[in-house]
């Protein structure tokens, strides 16, 4: 009895990259996010949608950096002022865990449906969870809301 190998698959059956020095450019060896200068168009690093993608980019880094960096070095003081209460560590652990918990499923379902929608929405989500956590008025308060307001702002700081 003889046993058919099964037909190669789409990864089985990619070539082996070899170098090569024509100036054709092959468009079957662009994979993913890749592109080939010249089919960029003429001035696409000088255009307004470029670098409004780059601000964008910068902007939601900076905003995902801070949402923790600028709140972890005055837990202290956040304490001092609507605590004093010893469980306000919790602050931190639930941006933490929240983000260790989210980041898989965002980024996997920003591939699927596209990342722009995701990253506009999140934006309004971090804006919407820091004012409600900013009207905080006790550490269990806080914590109680930093549980679903975190884990919207870090949808927004996940993409």
């Amino acid at each position: 009895m003889t046993v058919k190998a099964p037909p190669a698959t789409h990864e089985e059956s990619i070539p082996e990259a070899t170098p090569h020095h024509s100036n054709a450019v092959d468009h079957d060896d662009i994979i993913g996010f890749e592109a080939d200068v010249s089919t960029l168009p003429q001035g696409y690093y000088r255009s307004l949608s470029f670098w409004g993608s780059m601000l964008a980019t910068a902007l939601g880094l900076m905003a995902g950096t801070g949402a923790f960096a600028y709140a972890a070095p005055v837990l202290t003081q956040i304490n001092e002022d609507i605590g004093p209460d010893g469980r306000y560590v919790w602050i931190s652990l639930v941006y933490n865990t929240a983000l260790a918990v989210c980041l898989a499923i965002v980024g996997r379902l920003s591939d699927i449906f596209g990342r722009r929608y995701f990253f506009i929405g999140g934006g309004v989500l971090s804006v919407v969870g820091s004012v409600i956590c900013a009207k905080a008025n006790s550490i269990p308060v806080l914590i109680g809301m930093a549980v679903p307001f975190t884990t919207l702002k870090l949808l927004g700081a996940e993409i």
